[in-house]
């Protein structure tokens, strides 16, 4: 590996994964409708596929029959880590050179003012 690469390796080895509320559209309200063995089935696949924790929430509908959603929690990936890392960096950095941006800006001002009314 070179240099750069592997610094970031270890830089990135260092990131605590943060974990990452999902939603995902399960089915609308009458997809419910049928036998309760049947159901029961489907239930047992979202728990192995979304874990226990996972819920179901309603979304009733305005204009039709509502909807229902799985919300569950997961890890973010390394890759989202990575954009969330790179993402706050950038932010950072933007702050501060607005920061040094905005001071050069007043330092130019009072310079101005002084030129014009002199320092009394």
């Amino acid at each position: 590996m070179f240099g750069r690469e592997l610094a970031k390796e270890e830089n990135m080895a260092n990131v605590k994964r943060k974990m990452k509320t999902e939603r995902e559209h399960l089915a609308d309200a009458w997809a419910f409708d049928g036998k309760l063995g049947a159901l029961h089935e489907l239930i047992k696949i979202w728990i192995e596929q979304y874990g226990e924790d996972a819920y179901l929430d309603y979304d009733c509908g305005w204009d039709g029959p509502g909807e229902y959603t799985i919300v569950y929690e997961r890890l973010e990936t390394e890759k989202e880590a990575e954009k969330r890392v790179r993402d706050a960096r950038r932010a950072r950095e933007k702050r501060k050179a607005d920061k040094l941006k905005q001071e050069e800006k007043e330092r130019k001002e009072l310079a101005r003012l002084l030129k014009k009314y002199g320092e009394e």
